[in-house]
């Protein structure tokens, strides 16, 4: 029941969870790559509106001035929107954040942002990309970070962040 964009999001639903599993990001893929071939099948509007109807057993019906390609466009649209959301891999399980070209491109951006901007901002940018990817920061990174937003009086918010991220690395004390 609902929207179109709803059931889509209910049928590719990930829960309580932040990111898709692979089943689901698989599905996303399949349902996107379905609608794409069906708007550029032959079938009429109506032909299409006929196979939608009887697969949601009838339970959906089309009204208006709405076609059938403008239907299974909004169902393509929802499915790239869901996979902005949930269809990333998150930092820690993707081998390219480990990757020296992405720790120094990362490096680079957040020096030229401390060196043209700010320091704490660059600083807050660090944090805020850590804890939004959960990368976890180990115990030695932690204590520098710390010292680093204590300078900078950059607050509690940092810093209950670097503990966060530090306990999700295993490594609250040394």
């Amino acid at each position: 029941m609902g929207g179109v964009e709803e059931v889509v999001h209910s049928c590719l639903s990930v829960g309580e969870s932040a990111v898709a599993d692979e089943a689901q990001q698989r599905g996303a893929d399949a349902l996107e790559r379905d609608v794409t071939e069906l708007a550029a099948s032959p079938l009429s509007d109506r032909r299409i509106e006929q196979l939608f109807s009887m697969a949601a057993s009838w339970n959906y019906c089309f009204r208006g001035d709405e076609t059938a390609r403008a239907f299974v466009e909004r169902i393509n649209i929802t499915c790239r929107q869901w996979k902005e959301i949930y269809g990333r891999v998150p930092a820690e399980a993707d081998a390219a954040w480990a990757s020296q070209d992405v720790v120094a491109e990362l490096r680079d951006m957040l020096a030229t942002c401390a060196r043209s901007a700010s320091a704490d901002l660059a600083c807050r940018l660090l944090l805020r990309i850590r804890i939004a990817n959960f990368v976890p920061v180990e115990f030695f990174a932690r204590v520098r970070c710390e010292r680093v937003a204590s300078r900078l009086a950059l607050g509690e918010e940092p810093l209950s962040s670097l503990e966060f991220l530090a306990s999700a690395a295993g490594s609250t004390s040394n």
